[in-house]
């Protein structure tokens, strides 16, 4: 699919949605990258157990970088998802600019609190489990935490984490919330 590229990664996943026929598509930011085997498995489990809805591999309480929801701000990181194309084809927002992906990750369009909206589950899927928001915390070593071994899915803001030295670490985490 040829992509002009004014919604950066998530208008991609949305204008790449338009047109794909099946029951649900993987999306993956730039720099997305796996350390283990195994991730495609544990996430369509997830997606076969609890139905349509969003699962993410990283869920974050930031605000958006707009300032139009401030921290705690729950919602799944886009790095990499999981969402039926025909839902994304629901959503009533187009994403056409870097503007708009914030808005549709964290701010005012939040895609995580639509799909809720909508009543189904948003989910964060990690190596041990399936968590809703309120107990993203719960969750041990997953984004900005522990040693995020429990993370399905990273990209460059794992990989800060990772390479940072424990006063680092300390602001990164109080940073995400979590």
């Amino acid at each position: 699919i040829v992509y002009p590229g004014n919604g950066w990664d998530i208008g991609a996943h949305q204008y790449s949605a338009r047109d794909c026929d099946c029951e649900f598509a993987l999306f993956g930011s730039s720099r997305t990258h796996f350390k283990r085997a195994g991730w495609l498995r544990r996430i369509t489990e997830a997606m076969k157990c609890h139905g349509n809805g969003l699962y993410g591999t990283a869920g974050s309480y930031e605000g958006c970088p707009l300032g139009d929801r401030p921290s705690p701000n729950p919602h799944i990181r886009t790095t990499f998802y999981a969402l039926p194309p025909a839902l994304f084809r629901s959503y009533p927002h187009e994403i056409a600019s870097r503007f708009d992906c914030f808005k549709a990750e964290s701010g005012e369009w939040s895609i995580t609190t639509w799909v809720a909206s909508q009543g189904l589950p948003a989910l964060m899927v990690t190596w041990d489990g399936e968590y809703d928001s309120s107990v993203w915390r719960n969750a041990p070593n997953t984004f900005r935490k522990g040693d995020q071994s429990n993370m399905l899915a990273f990209d460059r803001h794992s990989d800060t984490y990772d390479a940072a030295i424990p006063e680092q670490r300390s602001e990164l985490e109080r940073g995400t919330y979590g």
